[in-house]
Parts: C-alpha cells; sequence; structure tokens
C-alpha cells in the first residue's frame, strides 16, 4: 500500500488503494487490506464485483485489477467510489451478517485523470 494510513477507516479494514480522493491510472488495481478474522466484498460505482473477478492471494486482501473480460475492464476519465462491506468470517454469509447487523461498510472516492 502506498500514502499514509487512513485514521477513518473502520475497524476491519487497515487499509485501501488508492485513498480517499487519490488520482489513479486508468489500468490501477483498487486494494483493500482486511483484518484476519474478517471477509467481505468489493463494489465499485455501485457495481458488486464478482468474486470471480477479485485476487485474494492471502485471504486479507481484496484486490480487482481491471482487465479485458473483467465487468471493469478500465476506469473511465473522472471521479469513481468504491465500497468495501465486511463481516465476521463466523457469519455463514452477506445475508447472515447483515440480518445480525454485523456489517461494517466504507466508501470512498478517487479520481481517474
Amino acid at each position: 500500500m502506498r500514502g499514509t494510513a487512513s485514521l477513518r477507516l473502520p475497524a476491519p479494514i487497515v487499509g485501501t488503494d488508492p485513498q480517499q480522493g487519490e488520482n489513479i491510472l486508468p489500468q490501477a488495481s483498487i486494494i483493500v487490506d482486511f483484518l484476519p478474522k474478517y471477509t467481505g466484498q468489493l463494489t465499485i460505482d455501485h457495481h458488486l464485483i464478482p468474486d470471480d473477478q477479485i485476487d485474494n492471494p492471502s485471504l486479507v486482501e481484496i484486490v480487482y485489477q481491471p482487465k479485458a473480460g473483467h465487468d471493469i475492464t478500465h476506469f473511465t476519465p473522472g471521479p469513481h467510489t468504491a465500497t468495501f462491506e465486511s463481516w465476521p468470517q463466523s457469519a455463514k454469509s452477506y445475508e447472515e451478517a447483515k440480518a445480525g447487523q454485523l456489517l461494517s461498510t466504507y466508501t470512498w472516492s478517487f479520481k481517474v485523470g
């Protein structure tokens, strides 16, 4: 992760790249690092990113790389938003976490160009 850590991140999230307000290249990855006891899902510009398009090599980091064959092939110039919803791994599903009010949500904006 580059830059300095934000003090406004919810407890499950360790860091994001890009950070709030940062400028990125159209092909830049979106990365969320989180604590080991949690899992989560990433939404970009109100579009839930399918699990099969997420790289999760360490189980404590989600990486989305825009590229051919993915829902987002590159980021268009202008503002974008990302949302990471996290919940304890002890919950069996997103729905169970939501019903049990165990979701933690963080939304941030970044720019391209």
